[in-house]
């Protein structure tokens, strides 16, 4: 996903939709899936082999919003916290 700010700024309008352009050539697509990244290019997913996904799901899979805002994000007790603290933050 690529985000480009809006208003553009004038001076790099053109650059930033060459670029935006650039992304999906099966060139970059191809510097993408080499890192672990899959193209959505459909020619070039074809040079690779993904694992295929076994179902898409939503946070209710996980167990939901609290649970994972819980687990994951709580200031004093969830993995996030942990790993600060084991940061020195």
């Amino acid at each position: 996903m690529i985000a480009v700010p809006t208003p553009a700024p004038s001076k790099n309008a053109a650059a930033t939709k060459a670029f935006v352009k650039y992304l999906y050539t099966p060139a970059a697509q191809r510097l993408f899936a080499k890192t672990g990244y899959r193209p959505v290019n459909r020619s070039v997913i074809k040079e690779f082999s993904f694992p295929v996904r076994p179902q898409m799901f939503t946070i209710d899979y996980l167990g939901g919003w609290d649970k994972v805002e819980k687990q994951f994000f709580d200031p004093n007790n969830s993995i996030m916290a942990k790993i600060e603290r084991g940061l020195g933050s």
